[in-house]
């Protein structure tokens, strides 16, 4: 399957130099070196200058039936969702994707790749950290309308430890789905793996999923597994984000280090 990624100003990518060039990471000197989030993510996307759509991403598509057989046709990497208010900044998707099932329909999807990183911080934290730059902050107005626009009520106790990252990706992709007329929005964690991954950070990355895919569609005993996809789940929106059809599904990739590079 061949499709064009593109990064700023439709700059095709076709190689790791490209993806720098056109689509840097946030902060390069930390997440742009072998075995790091950004690095290992364009490297799973291209296959010797050519776009691909990683195999381990390939199967997962396939456990769900709205998922079956997509065809990619284009992609942007570091592609900016800008929400109507004036709460932070843009949603940075580490690649959107716009795909179309066998029927025709446009299917949106919006992949964030992880290593150590934090998914964000929870929502009570991100708040507080806004309000202690600004208290005319508007993050916490911004926040209600996740919760109100995925789970149908305002911002309460029972989500703030839940990780703001989650919300703005899925509540990003849905935006992008409404905006290019898709008919479903899907959000995908690949979550990096190498011997140079702190055990911790894994595992709570790992934790902080599930606990949110569970909360999501409201079952504490759910069995959420790395390689299954979860949905179509009907979210009602908010002001800020429309109603939709939302998927979400996430699997590990592990990568080999070449001998020598740290856990730094």
């Amino acid at each position: 399957m061949t499709f064009p990624i593109c990064g700023k100003r439709e700059s095709e990518i076709q190689s790791l130099e490209d993806w720098f060039r056109f689509a840097p990471p946030a902060n390069p000197a930390t997440q742009w070196q072998p075995g790091r989030s950004a690095m290992e993510f364009a490297r799973a996307w291209l296959d010797n200058g050519c776009p691909r759509v990683p195999h381990d991403l390939e199967r997962l598509l396939l456990e769900c039936e709205e998922t079956q057989g997509l065809t990619f046709q284009k992609a942007f990497a570091e592609a900016k969702t800008q929400f109507k208010d004036t709460a932070r900044g843009p949603r940075s998707h580490d690649l959107l994707v716009e795909a179309q099932t066998h029927t025709g329909q446009l299917v949106v999807l919006g992949i964030e790749g992880k290593e150590r990183e934090e998914f964000d911080g929870t929502l009570d934290q991100s708040i507080k950290d806004a309000k202690r730059k600004s208290e005319c902050t508007q993050l916490p107005k911004r926040v209600d309308n996740f919760c109100r626009a995925l789970f149908g009520r305002p911002y309460d106790t029972d989500l703030k430890d839940l990780r703001y990252q989650f919300f703005s990706g899925i509540c990003g992709t849905l935006v992008e789905g409404q905006r290019r007329g898709a008919t479903l929005s899907v959000f995908v964690v690949i979550q990096f793996k190498t011997t140079a991954t702190p055990k911790v950070d894994f595992e709570r990355n790992a934790n902080d999923y599930v606990r949110f895919v569970r909360t999501l569609f409201k079952d504490d005993c759910m069995a959420v597994k790395d390689g299954k996809m979860y949905g179509p789940l009907c979210v009602p929106g908010s002001e800020l984000v429309p109603a939709g059809r939302v998927i979400v599904g996430k699997i590990t990739s592990e990568i080999a280090l070449s001998p020598g590079i740290s856990k730094s």
